[in-house]
C-alpha cells in the first residue's frame, strides 16, 4: 500500500495541491516537497527547502537524522573503567549495524591503546562511536578533559607504538585544542 499511497500524493503534488505530511520517506519527502520542516522533541526543530534540509542542515540532530547516524558513547572517568564491559558493548553494536569483524577489530584496538598507552588520566575522557548508514563511514571522538598537550604527535617521530597503531587503524586523524580540552577526530578505515 505505501507505493501506492505515495503515488496519489505524487499525483496530488504535481497538481499544485497543498498538503502537509509527516513521513519517514526522506527520497519521497525530498521530491515532492517545496518546504520540509524537521521535527525533534514535539517541536519544529529545523526547516527549509528540500535542498537546505537534505543538502545543508544546520542543527546536529537534523544531520544525524538525514544521515541515518547511530551512536555510542562511554565516559572514562578513572584508571579503573570496565575496558571488557567497553569491547562488549562495541561488538554489540558493530553486530547490530553489521559493520564486520574488521571493523570492530580496528576499534576496540585503537580503544585499547588510546586508553591503556597513550591518554594522560589528568581528566574525564568522553568517547563517541558514529556509524552512517548513509555513507558507511565510521568516526570516533575522543574529548579528553583538561590536556593541553598534544596527545597523538608523538607517533611522528617513530618511538610511539601505540600512537603508530591507532594511527595505522585511521584513514585519517585530527587533533584539536578546545580551550583546556583536547579533541581527536578519528575516521577508521573500512577495508
Amino acid at each position: 500500500m505505501v507505493s501506492e499511497v505515495l503515488a496519489v500524493m505524487r499525483q496530488l503534488a504535481k497538481q499544485g495541491m497543498t498538503m502537509a505530511i509527516v513521513t519517514h520517506e526522506m527520497k519521497f519527502a525530498r521530491d515532492v516537497s517545496t518546504r520540509i520542516f524537521f521535527m525533534y522533541g514535539g517541536i519544529i526543530y529545523e526547516d527549509g527547502t528540500p535542498e537546505q534540509i537534505f543538502e545543508h542542515p544546520q542543527k546536529p540532530e537534523t544531520i544525524a537524522f538525514i544521515n541515518r547516524i547511530r551512536t555510542l558513547s562511554f565516559d572514562v572517568r578513572n584508571k579503573d573503567f570496565d575496558l571488557y564491559g567497553m569491547n562488549s558493548e562495541i561488538e554489540q553494536f558493530c553486530q547490530k549495524y553489521d559493520l564486520g569483524a574488521a571493523i570492530l577489530s580496528r576499534i576496540q584496538l585503537i580503544l585499547e591503546e588510546m586508553l591503556a598507552n597513550i591518554l594522560p588520566y589528568s581528566g574525564d575522557i568522553h568517547i563517541n562511536l558514529e556509524y552512517s548508514e548513509k555513507t558507511y563511514n565510521v568516526e570516533m571522538t575522543v574529548l579528553q578533559k583538561d590536556c593541553s598537550h598534544s596527545i597523538m604527535d608523538a607517533a611522528d617521530d617513530g618511538d610511539n607504538i601505540p600512537a603508530m597503531i591507532v594511527r595505522g587503524c585511521c584513514e585519517s586523524l585530527e587533533e584539536i585544542q578546545q580551550g583546556s580540552d583536547r579533541l581527536i577526530s578519528l575516521m577508521i578505515k573500512k577495508n
